[in-house]
Protein backbone atom coordinates (compact mmCIF):
# COMPACT_ATOMS: atom_id res chain seq x y z
CA UNK A 1 0.00 0.00 0.00
CA UNK A 2 1.24 3.38 -0.77
CA UNK A 3 1.46 6.18 1.74
CA UNK A 4 -1.65 8.30 0.09
CA UNK A 5 -3.82 5.26 0.62
CA UNK A 6 -2.60 4.43 4.37
CA UNK A 7 -3.48 8.14 4.80
CA UNK A 8 -6.68 7.92 3.35
CA UNK A 9 -7.63 5.09 5.15
CA UNK A 10 -6.78 7.00 8.45
CA UNK A 11 -9.05 9.58 7.23
CA UNK A 12 -11.84 7.61 6.90
CA UNK A 13 -11.52 5.39 10.21
CA UNK A 14 -11.22 9.13 12.55
CA UNK A 15 -14.40 10.04 10.54
CA UNK A 16 -16.32 7.17 12.49
CA UNK A 17 -18.51 7.25 15.46
CA UNK A 18 -17.22 8.74 17.70
CA UNK A 19 -15.65 11.57 15.66
CA UNK A 20 -11.96 10.96 16.69
CA UNK A 21 -11.20 7.50 17.02
CA UNK A 22 -7.93 6.35 15.54
CA UNK A 23 -6.61 9.66 17.16
CA UNK A 24 -2.80 9.82 17.12
CA UNK A 25 -3.59 10.92 20.75
CA UNK A 26 -5.48 12.46 22.94
CA UNK A 27 -4.74 16.50 21.02
CA UNK A 28 -4.77 14.98 17.83
CA UNK A 29 -8.07 13.49 18.69
CA UNK A 30 -9.53 16.77 19.97
CA UNK A 31 -8.65 18.77 17.41
CA UNK A 32 -10.14 16.26 14.96
CA UNK A 33 -13.36 16.60 17.23
CA UNK A 34 -13.25 20.70 17.24
CA UNK A 35 -13.08 20.83 13.51
CA UNK A 36 -16.26 18.77 13.15
CA UNK A 37 -18.11 21.11 15.18
CA UNK A 38 -20.82 23.39 13.49
CA UNK A 39 -19.40 26.36 15.18
CA UNK A 40 -15.95 25.77 14.58
CA UNK A 41 -13.99 28.05 17.29
CA UNK A 42 -10.20 29.13 15.87
CA UNK A 43 -9.56 30.27 19.22
CA UNK A 44 -10.30 26.65 20.87
CA UNK A 45 -8.60 24.87 18.05
CA UNK A 46 -5.49 27.09 18.65
CA UNK A 47 -5.28 26.28 22.53
CA UNK A 48 -5.47 23.00 21.49
CA UNK A 49 -2.73 22.89 19.07
CA UNK A 50 -0.33 24.81 20.27
CA UNK A 51 -0.68 23.29 24.43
Amino acid sequence: MSVVEIEDMIQVLQSLDPIGVGAKDLTDGLLIQLRELEDYNELAYTIDKKH
